[in-house]
């Protein structure tokens, strides 16, 4: 049976992403685990200082924590028919730990959904699927933003 295991920010290329993997599969025949990554970095301005109250550094982990369940959840809401694990993980750097949670969990492939971005914001900012894809041991399927 195909491990595959769904790489997603909550965004809505994670959710296309879901979507083709719920066209071309049929739960009996893959093995599914939603992976997301909650930052643990502290942006280098330091806490945020947006709303009555500042933030503190571990105020703002809690708040990448709680987000990352949430976009998980509604990610796992669209492959339920699927039985997925869901795993989160805390850390620094994005793609080497999508890469260690996959190979931890034995996956046999990654996919991943692209953002419909120009590419000078992938050149600038980088891109997770693109260093995916550059970085895996595993097989990486990138799947493109829903077309109309």
């Amino acid at each position: 049976m195909l491990h595959i295991v769904l790489a997603s920010d909550g965004s809505p290329a994670s959710q296309a992403a879901a979507q083709w993997i719920t066209r071309h599969f049929t739960p009996n025949e893959i093995r599914l685990t939603v992976l997301t990554v909650s930052s643990t970095t502290v942006p280098d301005w330091g806490p945020a200082n947006f709303g009555p109250v500042p933030m503190t550094a571990d105020a703002l982990e809690t708040q990448h924590w709680a987000k990352a369940q949430t976009d998980a959840d509604a990610l796992i809401h669209l492959v339920a028919a699927f039985h997925p694990q869901k795993v989160v993980i805390q850390a620094d750097a994005v793609v080497p730990a999508i890469i260690r949670g996959a190979v931890q969990h034995q996956a046999d492939v990654i996919v991943v959904g692209r953002h419909n971005r120009p590419d000078w914001h992938a050149w600038f900012l980088g891109s997770v699927a693109r260093g995916l894809a550059e970085a895996s041991p595993l097989p990486v399927w990138i799947i493109p933003p829903k077309t109309r």
